[in-house]
């Protein structure tokens, strides 16, 4: 009589793949393998709805360009090459892929919505008049000078550290917001 094997869990499966990278030493970034194993969970969750069986663990070279090209259409890039090089370091630690060789490199299909995540006027002063005093200036002040709001703990006098001497771009003053580059065009002192 014929045996089946029972598919384990997504996470099961995401989660034994993760643990023997970490063990072989194959992944040591704690981050890179936390990545990795997410990616796999949904790896894992979409195979069956795209056709493929087995475990993750069974992926082929060819069956996984396959499912990347699928997924090409769904996600965007970076996702896409996060799924692609989760796999491909399972493949290298399993053996099914040499170490030499990498999975094709699919471009994604999906379009990626590129839009300025920086705050509007009219959103900067509502969290202003949510602040006190002190807290409200120093969000006014970080948003006037292009600050994000944790650089505005990093300014120092060049007594206590000298500029970078590196070339500045002309348009590195110009963001939303920034009114050093209409006051003096490039980095100066705030006059006394």
């Amino acid at each position: 009589m014929a045996r089946f094997r029972k598919t384990a869990l997504p996470e099961k499966q995401a989660k034994s793949v993760a643990k023997s990278l970490q063990k072989s030493g194959f992944i040591k970034s704690v981050r890179t393998l936390s990545n990795y194993e997410e990616r796999l969970v949904q790896v894992a969750k979409n195979m069956a709805e795209y056709g493929l069986t087995g475990e993750i663990k069974d992926l082929t070279s060819q069956t996984a360009i396959n499912y990347l090209e699928i997924r090409s259409q769904e996600i965007g890039q970076k996702t896409l090459d996060m799924e692609r090089q989760a796999i491909q370091a399972m493949m290298h630690q399993m053996g099914t892929l040499p170490e030499q060789e990498t999975l094709t490199v699919i471009k994604s299909e999906h379009e990626q919505i590129l839009a300025s995540r920086a705050y509007t006027q009219e959103q900067v002063e509502m969290i202003a008049d949510s602040q006190r005093d002190k807290q409200s200036l120093a969000t006014e002040i970080a948003y006037s000078a292009g600050l994000r709001a944790h650089e505005l703990l990093t300014i120092r006098t060049v007594e206590e550290r000298q500029a970078d001497e590196r070339p500045c771009l002309e348009t590195k003053w110009q963001g939303a917001g920034s009114r050093r580059s209409a006051l003096y065009g490039t980095w100066q002192r705030w006059p006394s």
